[in-house]
């Protein structure tokens, strides 16, 4: 195959494709089988986590020497430029008529809450009828108050078409680390154009962002930030994981494991555990305002919301839910053993926090199209070194 004058691995560039739209393929089912369709999904997702198990194991492909790396950028430059018009075009769709869920619109509510100095935990922003009240109060925020924050100076001024704004400043922040953990794994800039590409090709994404205004990516992207910087400044490695855990618990507390510094020399663990303390502050700060209602709202609720059809285990008798979460339980804690007594690769923690969260998803009462975002830029990253190596 002759393109510019230049011979190109004509089997290295087909299997290049095919990953890349196996991957679109299985995102796009992921989001399809939604609603009634649980087990579906499931599946769907066992077939991710089963994938990210294997790429972990999986020797990285040495073809790219054999094709003009010149070329190559060409081609996926052109291949993220249209993958992001395409988020860009999204959100000018709804920027211009916003249809928010209430995802954003309580969020956009806490922060007006926390502007005017009350508590959003005490007041009846996201009420919930069909929970036993009682002496908790479950009619308050639902998630932690650095969610608010990260979204209140733009919807202070733009209202809720801030929201979509900070969704888009959000989106290329996760576009950009995607690249750079990529080339931080020891792989070249061609390759992390591809895991870029891997990232926006999903148009669950845009979908996600800006239709409905998820706001999972304001805990995601202080996540990437935590692996990018671990190995060089473990403090702010921790600080990034405890404001993720302060702005949604989920996915991040799952990352305090797969962010843990390597245990010689042992100040790198007590640097990066005084960063996760700093960054649980704006915690910590409900926390001592309203424990109740913090707990209640931000913890208690999650363990109270009743199976939907999202989910697998929808209809089935409760001790198989028990049984399941128990045991993905015992999975994640084998990877902070793990991570413990091993020092791994950038590459072994990205897929590590990969397999906790698709193990958290699958043992969830919900298994809503929003949680997805939390681990494709990770397996973005995954994937694109099984396509390119290093």
């Amino acid at each position: 195959m002759k393109f510019i004058g230049q011979s190109i691995d004509k089997r290295w560039f087909v299997s290049t494709g095919v990953i890349a739209i196996t991957y679109e393929v299985v995102a796009y089912l992921i989001e399809h089988f939604n609603w009634n369709q649980g087990r579906a999904r499931a599946v769907m997702l066992v077939i991710v986590l089963i994938a990210t198990l294997i790429l972990l194991r999986l020797p990285p492909r040495r073809a790219l020497a054999t094709t003009p790396i010149a070329l190559s950028r060409r081609v996926l430059i052109a291949a993220c430029a249209i993958a992001l018009s395409l988020h860009l075009i999204h959100f000018i769709e709804f920027f211009h008529k916003p249809h928010l869920f209430d995802i954003a619109t309580t969020t956009i509510s806490a922060g007006e809450a926390i502007r005017s100095g009350q508590n959003p935990y005490q007041l009846p922003i996201n009420p919930e009828p069909t929970l036993p009240q009682g002496s908790l109060n479950y009619n308050g925020y639902k998630y932690l108050p650095m969610m608010a924050v990260v979204y209140l100076p733009l919807s202070a001024v733009l209202g809720e078409r801030g929201v979509l704004v900070t969704n888009l400043l959000l989106d290329l922040a996760v576009t950009g680390l995607v690249f750079q953990l990529t080339r931080r794994a020891g792989t070249h800039e061609t390759s992390g154009l591809f895991a870029v590409l891997l990232y926006l090709m999903p148009l669950m994404v845009p979908r996600q962002l800006f239709h409905k205004g998820v706001t999972d990516l304001a805990a995601v992207v202080p996540l990437l930030v935590a692996l990018l910087y671990l190995e060089r400044k473990p403090s702010l490695a921790g600080l990034c994981v405890g404001l993720s855990i302060s702005t949604k618990l989920l996915p991040g507390i799952l990352f305090i494991p797969c962010c843990l510094p390597q245990k010689n020399p042992p100040k790198l663990r007590w640097w990066y555990a005084v960063g996760v303390v700093l960054g649980l502050l704006p915690t910590l700060v409900f926390l001592v305002w309203s424990p109740i209602d913090l707990f209640s709202n931000a913890l208690l609720f999650n363990t109270q919301r009743p199976i939907d059809s999202t989910s697998w285990l929808f209809e089935l008798p409760s001790f198989i839910s028990w049984f399941i979460r128990v045991g993905f339980a015992a999975m994640i804690l084998g990877v902070a053993a793990y991570v413990w007594f091993n020092k791994p690769t950038l590459i072994m923690r990205c897929g590590l926090g990969a397999i906790c969260i698709l193990a958290t998803i699958l043992s969830g009462p919900i298994v809503h199209s929003n949680y997805q975002l939390w681990w494709l830029p990770l397996l973005a990253i995954l994937v694109e070194r099984a396509a390119f190596g290093k």
